[in-house]
């Protein structure tokens, strides 16, 4: 037998060629994505510079702080609509699809004015952006903050695709144009290094993905109306608020982990320490978490799916299939990243940045402890039932905010973030490992 057949024995023919298509094309995309990650930090520090390198990945995370205004139906949504399609209840998808989509027109053309005259308001005079001019920076604040609220109108048509188990085609289209971006951005930087430039480059391709989107949705989605006013329903819209809420927690959580804490680094340390957290994060972070996200995505509509069906005996063999992978997939990431990883950071990087072997060992433990955290989290997650998880989640992180304000202010290293992060892991790692044994399987 091999590992294949091994790890899906306990589905049918059609849901195997379903979960063969959804992970090839993950495994593909993500592969495309690692290169793309590997090659254009180094490519973009060569072109802009690293100095507006920092600053662009400093620049990308400030629309980050207006996420509060996302409360993440789309996830919550998804989840909701595949549960129903496996129940067969057709109408009930209708019906929710056409509340979720009014949910984000109204917070899109609501929020967008608001943001954008909100954006007007930013401090231009700190250190971090002292090598670009006013006027230029400005229009850049605007042109990111309107990508930035464009994700929620492709969000509808994401979900609309995807529901059904057909994430390999939303995954291919987010593919291509992160790639397309990247290039246009590498481009456009050989006619002028200013991040204006850079900006231009990213308006256009989001543009065109939320295009690609909307032809996608309306060849493969054609059961589904983007908005009717006789469908709206204010119990609905309730029952999609409460859905969303662990969703938008966990979203708030990673901006607080990732994008916030990228924020207080810049304004206390510079660029050149941002370029330096965003370059290891991305190679010994985020590059392994979209590795991982292979199998979340795959199994994720499969659990939902099997407690739709109410098939547990089904789902718990798959589940303890899951935790294996989980467990083979961490110890060959701790082994690599002890073994090559000074030499692969160095390579990659041209030695621009020092290697701190410290630093890595805390990060590579933060995330392993992340990803068994969300690997024991993974069934509540599929069936919309991990507001405490959330809850806990949220809260760490935002009091980890509020402590490295504190610290910094008292010229404290930016070390000790690494420490925390750590820490957070763990907890939630145990809790995670409790309130599944709680909930499941006793």
């Amino acid at each position: 037998m091999n590992i294949s057949n091994y790890i899906l024995r306990y589905f049918s023919r059609n849901d195997k060629k379903r979960i063969t298509k959804n992970f090839t094309s993950n495994l593909v995309n993500n592969f495309i994505n690692i290169l793309t990650q590997f090659f254009f930090p180094v490519l973009m520090i060569t072109i802009y510079g690293i100095e507006n390198f920092g600053l662009w990945i400093f620049l990308l995370a400030i629309p980050d702080i207006f996420y509060l205004l996302n409360l993440d139906f789309n996830s919550a949504a998804r989840t909701e609509l595949s549960i129903l399609y496996n129940q067969k209840k057709y109408f009930k998808i209708k019906l929710y699809f056409n509340n979720f989509a009014f949910l984000n027109y109204l917070i899109f053309f609501v929020s967008l004015p608001l943001i954008l005259i909100a954006s007007s308001y930013i401090d231009l005079n700190l250190d971090i952006f002292s090598t670009t001019e006013k006027d230029n920076l400005r229009l850049i604040f605007y042109i990111i903050f309107f990508c930035f609220f464009l994700k929620f109108l492709i969000g509808i048509f994401d979900c609309g695709i995807s529901y059904k188990g057909k994430n390999y085609i939303c995954e291919n289209i987010n593919t291509s144009f992160e790639i397309f971006s990247k290039i246009l951005i590498l481009i456009f930087g050989l006619i002028s290094n200013n991040l204006l430039f850079a900006a231009y480059a990213y308006l256009t391709a989001n543009i065109l993905r939320l295009i690609l989107f909307y032809f996608y949705f309306k060849k493969l989605s054609k059961e589904l109306k983007l908005f009717k006013i006789k469908n709206l329903n204010f119990n609905k819209i309730i029952q999609l608020f409460k859905l969303s809420i662990p969703y938008y927690l966990k979203s708030l959580s990673s901006l607080l982990k990732h994008s916030y804490q990228i924020l207080i680094i810049g304004v206390f340390f510079g660029p050149y320490i941002v370029g330096f957290i965003s370059t290891i994060k991305t190679l010994f972070y985020f590059f392994p978490i979209r590795v991982w996200s292979i199998f979340q995505r795959t199994f994720m509509y499969e659990f939902a799916k099997l407690f739709a069906a109410k098939n547990y005996l089904n789902l718990k063999n798959n589940f303890n299939i899951f935790i294996k992978i989980c467990f083979i997939f961490l110890g060959f990431y701790l082994l690599t990243t002890f073994l090559f990883g000074e030499i692969i950071y160095t390579f990659w990087l041209n030695k621009k940045f020092n290697f701190n072997n410290y630093i890595i060992l805390l990060l590579s433990l933060d995330l392993s402890f992340y990803i068994l955290s969300n690997s024991f989290n993974h069934i509540h997650k599929s069936i919309n039932n991990f507001l405490d998880f959330s809850k806990l989640e949220f809260l760490l992180n935002f009091i980890l905010i509020l402590l490295i304000l504190i610290m910094f202010r008292k010229n404290s290293n930016y070390v000790y973030i690494f420490y925390f992060n750590l820490l957070i892991s763990i907890t939630l790692s145990i809790y995670a490992v409790y309130k599944f044994k709680k909930d499941f399987f006793r």
